[in-house]
């Protein structure tokens, strides 16, 4: 797991150049990632799970183009936002769940990634990204990711874990789409299961229950053509 950027540098490291199958940050151009955030939201409810301070895990639906549906994720990037007035160490732990949830739990695990503590700056704002690499994950039509975080290895308090949470980020989504709903489960966890018991909610609209992410994918080499990606359909044309 990487930082790409806190928020407020001049610069902004470029994002990769794999296909982007979920997307609404703006990765390169700083000023427009800034202008895209409209809040923030904490996880909130920290207690102990299994002697380990944990918040609850929230998580925003998220839909992928056709031609993404089944294919390996290469890369992931998610935000967070720390709202204490002093820097907090905690592990981030991301989650991913099928759209098969009922009106009060989250539906079916799929994986997971739990990084070592980081300390998150006070009142900062940053982008996350991770490599899967031998790591396989592949795309639903609609998953739900989401994020927990802990104090595992740090004395960070309950009331630290609760300033932690994700940045909220403008309509539209500029790649594939996402409901303008999002999950908190009711109780600390992990995230590591099924079915987990919460509730859906939203802000009513202002802002859109839209958190940051941006999901890089591999379609097959006709998706690509598709996307007006596919490089040999360009060398095709070229040699015409």
């Amino acid at each position: 797991m990487k930082t790409l950027l806190a928020l407020g540098l001049v610069a902004v490291a470029g994002a990769s150049q794999a296909y982007v199958a979920y997307d609404n940050l703006y990765l390169n151009d700083a000023a427009s990632l800034n202008n895209s955030i409209v809040a923030s939201f904490n996880n909130g409810g920290a207690a102990a799970v299994s002697g380990i301070n944990t918040t609850r895990l929230v998580a925003d639906d998220l839909t992928f183009p056709v031609a993404f549906v089944g294919k390996k994720v290469t890369r992931i990037y998610w935000t967070t936002y720390n709202s204490n007035t002093t820097a907090v160490s905690a592990r981030m732990r991301i989650r991913f769940y099928k759209n098969d949830g009922t009106a009060t739990t989250m539906g079916t695990y799929v994986t997971g990634f739990t990084f070592a503590a980081t300390s998150f700056a006070a009142g900062a704002a940053n982008v996350w990204y991770f490599d899967l690499g031998a790591n396989v994950m592949n795309l639903e039509s609609t998953m739900w990711a989401g994020l927990t975080f802990d104090g595992s290895g740090t004395t960070t308090t309950t009331t630290q874990l609760n300033g932690l949470g994700q940045l909220i980020m403008a309509d539209p989504v500029r790649v594939g789409s996402s409901n303008d709903v999002a999950f908190q489960s009711t109780a600390a966890t992990g995230g590591l299961a099924s079915g987990i018991a919460g509730t859906y909610f939203n802000f009513s609209g202002n802002p859109k229950a839209n958190f940051g992410w941006r999901f890089e994918a591999v379609p097959e080499p006709a998706s690509m053509a598709a996307l007006g990606l596919g490089l040999a359909a360009v060398i095709r044309r070229r040699k015409k």
